[in-house]
């Protein structure tokens, strides 16, 4: 994925779990759009980091994987988007906008 996302035009940030994910929110700032996963491995979990980057960062776009449950509506947060695995090339892009 972050190798479609960068050949898109997409500078791109990988985390290995979610405090890691948390620390180069904290560290970069700002994004645009960050993908995520509902079964992250880590001290984060489930859906908690994408309701944190709605705290921090109200105009990011959420994109959300997963490979098993998918969340409710009321599970994840106002405007973000799922989408489920495995996830084609042609359908991030199109998630994105790209």
């Amino acid at each position: 994925m972050a190798w479609t996302l960068e050949r898109e035009g997409f500078e791109v940030w990988e985390a290995g779990d979610g405090g890691q994910a948390l620390a180069i929110l904290e560290d970069v700032g700002t994004f645009d759009l960050v993908v995520t996963d509902v079964d992250m491995p880590g001290p984060v979990n489930r859906l908690t980091l994408a309701f944190r980057i709605c705290d921090h960062l109200p105009n990011c776009r959420i994109l959300i994987l997963s490979g098993g449950r998918e969340p409710t509506a009321s599970e994840m947060p106002e405007g973000s988007l799922l989408l489920s695995k495995p996830v084609s090339p042609t359908s991030l892009k199109m998630a994105v906008g790209a």
